[in-house]
């Protein structure tokens, strides 16, 4: 078996990794990641072609892949899901809730498109919360497991010109905080992982290969050392004063941030354009 580099052995052996939007980007890095430190994998995601090429890498680690392909936005599909897991392998160790959608819109161009709400959402808030759902309440049972959910630095540093994005990901941001200390008592553990900028393929579209993003390996490192020795937060040094400068300047903040991050926006619609779609 692989093992990680100035590491002696595997440190999550034998231990049952669900990763979410696990077919590329963050999602793909950690389950390697993970796989690289003696865990076996259940990767998750919309693109079966996509999943079995990241399951072949896990497996050339010596380690186990499963496949599950799920559209998050179906909350149904999403609880029905983690009920055959839960059935067919047992309750994971670890869920990785990281999949995640991004739509750069501003309030405006929301008004008239408000798919971009409910996408947003299915995938980065209501999804990931029904999918946790029966394994949660596996691992209750047993007194054990680890949760953590890669929500975003806009999470607390709301991001004007991604309404969407930033109110669904503060949506999970917030339930994962105010379900810690409830799943404490449990034995199950809560880590928010609040990445900045990421060189994915969900962002290029607007930034391109950023030299401003940071590639998605850093934060599977971070998420490691979180299953090795859990914490509360995972993020870069600057969140926290980041958060108080928001807290203490909220408006002057937001302005702040839209001059230095706002984009043209895109056309007015005439009456006569559908508004649902991408």
């Amino acid at each position: 078996m692989a093992q990680a580099s100035g590491r002696s052995a595997p440190t999550l052996e034998g231990r049952l990794v669900v990763v979410t939007g696990a077919s590329r980007g963050i999602g793909a890095a950690t389950a390697l990641a993970v796989a690289r430190h003696g865990a076996d994998v259940i990767l998750v995601a919309r693109r079966r072609s996509e999943l079995e090429a990241v399951a072949g890498q896990v497996e050339s680690l010596g380690r186990s892949a499963f496949i599950v392909v799920l559209d998050l936005r179906d909350c149904q599909a999403a609880i029905s899901a983690a009920e055959r897991i839960v059935a067919d392998v047992g309750t994971p160790d670890v869920v990785i809730a990281n999949a995640g959608h991004s739509i750069a819109r501003g309030a405006l161009e929301c008004a008239e498109r408000f798919d971009s709400y409910s996408r947003t959402m299915g995938v980065n808030f209501l999804g990931a919360v029904a999918f946790l759902g029966p394994i949660l309440t596996g691992m209750a049972a047993r007194g054990s497991g680890h949760i953590i959910g890669v929500t975003t630095a806009a999470a607390r540093t709301p991001l004007p010109g991604w309404v969407a994005y930033s109110a669904s990901k503060a949506a999970f941001d917030t339930w994962l905080r105010a379900a810690r200390p409830e799943l404490a008592e449990r034995g199950i553990h809560v880590t928010i992982c609040e990445p900045p900028l990421t060189d994915t393929a969900m962002i290029r579209p607007v930034h391109g290969h950023s030299p401003r993003a940071i590639p998605p390996e850093r934060v599977a490192d971070w998420i490691v050392s979180a299953l090795e020795r859990p914490r509360a937060h995972l993020g870069p040094w600057w969140m926290r004063p980041a958060s108080v400068l928001v807290a203490a300047a909220p408006y002057a903040t937001a302005s702040l941030m839209w001059r230095f991050t706002r984009r043209p926006q895109l056309r007015p619609r005439t009456p006569t354009e559908s508004s649902s779609g991408a």
